[in-house]
C-alpha cells in the first residue's frame, strides 16, 4: 500500500454558492449543478493539479518515470486523462420492483474522464469548475433505472467486466475515487453515549481517496477528506483555487 497524508478541510455554503456562480460564467454546463457537482469538480481539480505538480518535478522526469509514463499509454490509451471514479447509491436509481428484488452491492463506481490540460489548469478557474461539475452532471443525470440495470446484468452475466473494470482503475495513478456521505444522519445515531462529537474516515488509508463527510449538526457547509500521497498533497495545500475556498481543519 503506497504511504499517504490526510487532511480534512472545511467549505462553507457561501462558497460553495460562489463557485456556483463562477461555474455560470464557465459557460460549460447548462444543467443544474448541485452542491455534490461543486465539490467533486473542486476536488478532481485539487488532486488532479496536485498529481500534474509533482509529476513536473525534475526528480520525476528520469527514465523511470518516461517508462512507467510510456507502459501507462500502452495499457489504458491515453495516459494523459485524469478519472474521477465517483461512488454512487444503485437501490434509490432502480424502479420498485427491482429495487425489491436487488439483492446486489449498495454502490458501484462510475468513471468521468477528463483532459489533464483542462482539469489541472489554474489560469481558468472558471472553465476548470465549468469542465469539471459539467462532467459530474452528466454522469449523475445519465444514472436511470435501465443503465444501472445493465450495469448489474453485465457483472452478472459475465464476470470478468468487473475484474477488467477494476483492472483499469488499479492501474491508473490520475485518478481520484470520491465518496459523497453527507446526506447521511450519522450524526442522529445514538448508540447508548449520546450523539458522535465527530465522524470521519480513518487517519491513514488509501491514496487517492475523497469524502464528503456526513453534515454536522447545524453545520454551515461541509466537511471534505482526503488521502494521497505527500507529494501530491504538498500540490494541493499550495493550490490557490483550494486555498481560496476551504481551510484546513486538521
Amino acid at each position: 500500500m503506497v504511504p499517504t497524508t490526510t487532511h480534512t478541510f472545511h467549505i462553507t455554503s457561501a462558497a460553495v454558492d460562489t463557485l456556483r456562480e463562477c461555474v455560470a460564467g464557465g459557460g460549460e454546463c447548462s444543467r443544474r449543478i448541485s452542491d455534490n457537482d461543486i465539490l467533486c469538480a473542486l476536488i478532481s481539480h485539487a488532486v488532479a493539479q496536485g498529481i500534474r505538480a509533482d509529476a513536473e518535478r525534475p526528480e520525476n522526469n528520469g527514465l523511470w518515470a518516461q517508462t512507467k509514463r510510456a507502459a501507462a499509454r500502452f495499457v489504458l490509451g491515453n495516459a494523459d486523462e485524469f478519472m474521477s471514479l465517483i461512488a454512487i447509491d444503485i437501490r434509490p436509481r432502480l424502479d420498485k420492483l427491482k429495487r425489491a428484488q436487488y439483492v446486489g452491492g449498495a454502490i458501484t463506481g462510475i468513471p468521468v474522464f477528463y483532459p489533464m490540460s483542462d482539469i489541472a489548469q489554474s489560469e481558468d478557474p472558471a472553465k476548470v469548475l465549468a469542465t469539471g461539475s459539467s462532467g459530474i452532471r452528466q454522469m449523475v443525470d445519465g444514472l436511470t433505472g435501465p443503465f444501472v440495470s445493465r450495469i448489474d446484468h453485465s457483472l452478472n452475466s459475465d464476470p470478468t467486466c468487473h475484474s477488467h473494470a477494476w483492472a483499469q482503475v488499479i492501474v491508473r495513478t490520475r485518478k481520484v475515487t470520491i465518496t459523497n456521505q453527507s446526506r447521511f444522519g450519522l450524526y442522529e445515531c445514538d448508540f447508548g453515549s449520546g450523539a458522535p462529537a465527530w465522524i470521519s474516515w480513518p487517519p491513514t488509508f488509501v491514496a487517492n481517496l475523497a469524502a464528503i463527510l456526513p453534515r454536522r449538526a447545524n453545520a454551515d457547509g461541509y466537511d471534505l477528506y482526503l488521502s494521497v500521497e505527500k507529494q501530491i498533497m504538498t500540490g494541493i495545500l499550495e493550490n490557490k483555487l483550494w486555498n481560496d475556498n476551504t481551510r484546513l481543519l486538521y
